[in-house]
């Protein structure tokens, strides 16, 4: 991505088949991530603190998905904890 900070963008479909990513090549692989199960199970908005494989600490922000009040999936948005401080002091 070009945004300074942003790592993804992704849209999950309700079994977190990836249905949209900010890199394209991960249009269709299953998301296996705790932080995607856990914005998949999430009823509301949801921020989420881990640190990625690469030892940086990354905020996940999520919200569900919903068709008619149903759940149909999850939007996340990955940032760097780092620049998302930087911007903010």
């Amino acid at each position: 991505m070009n945004e300074r900070g942003m790592v993804y963008a992704e849209v999950l479909d309700s079994s977190g088949k990836v249905l949209s990513h900010s890199d394209p090549t991960r249009v269709g692989e299953q998301d296996e991530s705790p932080a995607g199960a856990n914005a998949l199970r999430a009823p509301a908005t949801l921020l989420q603190l881990y640190r990625g494989k690469d030892g940086v600490e990354y905020l996940d922000f999520s919200a569900p998905a919903r068709v008619r009040a149903k759940p149909v999936g999850a939007v996340r948005l990955g940032v760097t904890r780092a620049q998302f401080r930087a911007d903010l002091l």
